[in-house]
């Protein structure tokens, strides 16, 4: 039979896995929004650019809008905040396959000793591999409590002294 010790783990590991679901998934979003403040607006300016160049009287508003739309689009390209966005969700993707994992073994192969610590451990060398991005604090942060929010998560946290 597993022991209290081993289900407290398989707990504890699921919720830190949710937890960094959550984070890849809001710094995805974060990512997206950033690429949206740095498309949209040398588009617009671009536009007035288009609809001011007709007028004489606005060569130097048309250079400094022209400067503008130039140090955004630059920042875009530099920063590439669409292809971040996208790693970030395909991590996402990853820990939600790994924590859907675990709670399969929870239910289904608790009771088989030898076959719940196999395919723990199987898991647990997968999560170890993973090839993982940072998420900065802040974001970590919004993310555990998100993951507290749910309440499905009983027994102590590992990560309690993060904060």
């Amino acid at each position: 039979m597993v022991t209290e010790k081993q289900k407290l783990f398989v707990i504890d590991m699921t919720r830190r896995i949710h937890t960094l679901e959550f984070a890849h998934r809001f710094e995805s979003k974060r990512h997206e929004r950033r690429n949206i403040y740095f498309g949209t607006p040398p588009i617009i300016l671009g536009a007035l650019i288009t609809i001011q160049f007709w007028s004489d009287y606005f060569n130097i508003l048309n250079a400094v809008i022209g400067c503008l739309i130039s140090i955004l689009v630059g920042l875009q390209t530099y920063l590439k905040p669409s292809e971040i966005a996208e790693k970030h969700r395909k991590m996402s993707e990853t820990y939600d396959k790994l924590r859907h994992r675990l709670e399969y073994l929870m239910l289904f192969e608790i009771d088989n000793p030898y076959t719940f610590t196999s395919k723990l451990n199987e898991i647990k060398k997968e999560w170890d591999n993973l090839d993982t991005m940072n998420v900065p604090y802040k974001i970590y942060r919004e993310a555990r409590a998100q993951t507290k929010k749910l309440g499905v998560y009983p027994g102590p946290q590992s990560y309690k002294s993060i904060d």
